[in-house]
């Protein structure tokens, strides 16, 4: 069965490099690891962990919103491997959990790498600490009306 925090090290170390914005391992946990993209804010995160990965804003040590969450929980089925938490039907059937693994997990993060996260230049974020916060990426000149703003790129 595919984890998909030993299927993403698996990928990453052969394919990171096709990556929108490159990434580096910022810490380990027995479960986790958290990746830092090069050169931009420390206050984005990406966690990946046994059946997800997530990409987390963090502000004045709270996380303040998660920016992306994907999941895969594969369970075989007659043909193949199914994930557990799709709600169509019929559901999806892949031949591998490889398969599934890539289509839940590696293709949406690819095309959010590219299509969200390269063309942002800042951070906006909603709220109040310790009540209910939000975040969002911003592209250049589009602030709307965001108090608090932290810049993307170091």
């Amino acid at each position: 069965m595919i984890d998909v925090l030993i299927g993403f090290v698996k990928w990453f170390n052969e394919n990171g490099w096709k990556l929108a914005v490159p990434m580096l391992i910022k810490a380990r946990a027995e479960g986790s690891l958290r990746f830092g993209f090069v050169g931009l804010t420390d206050a984005l995160e990406v966690i990946v962990y046994g059946h997800g990965l997530s990409v987390t804003v963090t502000h004045e040590g709270e996380c303040w919103d998660v920016l992306l969450d994907l999941d895969f929980v594969p369970e075989s089925v007659a043909g193949g491997v199914v994930c557990k938490l799709c709600i169509e039907r019929p559901r999806k059937v892949f031949l591998t959990r490889d398969a599934l693994f890539l289509d839940h997990i590696i293709v949406p993060f690819l095309e959010w790498a590219g299509a969200t996260l390269r063309p942002a230049d800042a951070i906006g974020l909603g709220g109040e600490k310790g009540r209910m916060t939000w975040a969002t990426l911003l592209r250049p000149n589009d602030r709307r009306g965001y108090t608090t703003t932290i810049p993307l790129r170091e």
